[in-house]
């Protein structure tokens, strides 16, 4: 099942200080910080995960990790607190809402990477390599490209954990390779979706 999106809008990383509203959301993996922008959801990073709200001002980080995500009154925080805990009750045999609107921040290598992620189905994962291959054909690179460790770096610092499914990206030899938010959480959410 691919992910049903309403809405993707890409913007520049200078835009991180315009966020508009957040709020910490509690999982059974561990608190996301979840950041929206007028535009869409911008920020879904595990609060003690690698590359952790890289460009988020400090005082807004704090602002939003002592606000629950639950209870605000945001639209876009309201669509994607119903879409996790939609996704975390589901099991294997779901059919998950829509994604909220997402406004990807980031270079535009970065966002077609994260456009190729949203690519892949719930319950499924690719490698690396075919992650890049579709890379170089979205951004029409010559065949020859081998830019995997670019590719890699981008699912790195994917800003939104979970909804922008970088956790499905495993190793060539189809074992699990990093994962921002570590790799027991990597093997969790591949579990819960039966990919694991």
């Amino acid at each position: 099942m691919l992910h049903t999106v309403s809405q993707i809008s890409l913007g520049a990383s200078s835009e991180w200080s315009k966020a508009q509203s957040g709020g910490r959301f509690s999982t059974p993996i561990g608190d996301l910080l979840l950041v929206a922008h007028a535009q869409g959801l911008s920020g879904a990073w595990f609060v003690n995960q690698c590359h952790f709200a890289p460009k988020l001002p400090a005082d807004m980080v704090q602002q939003f990790l002592a606000q629950d995500a639950a209870q605000s009154s945001d639209p876009i925080l309201q669509t994607t607190v119903n879409w996790l805990r939609c996704y975390f009750v589901s099991g294997h045999e779901v059919t998950l809402p829509a994604l909220p609107p997402l406004y990807l921040l980031g270079t535009p290598f970065q966002q077609a990477v994260w456009q190729e992620l949203l690519r892949v189905p719930y319950g499924q994962t690719i490698s690396y390599a075919q992650l890049t291959a579709q890379v170089v054909q979205r951004l029409q690179l010559p065949p020859s490209y081998k830019g995997y460790r670019g590719v890699a770096q981008a699912v790195g610092h994917n800003p939104v954990s979970i909804l922008v499914p970088c956790h499905r990206i495993i190793g060539s030899n189809g074992k699990l390779t990093g994962y921002a938010g570590g790799l027991e959480r990597k093997e969790f959410l591949l579990h819960l979706e039966g990919a694991w």
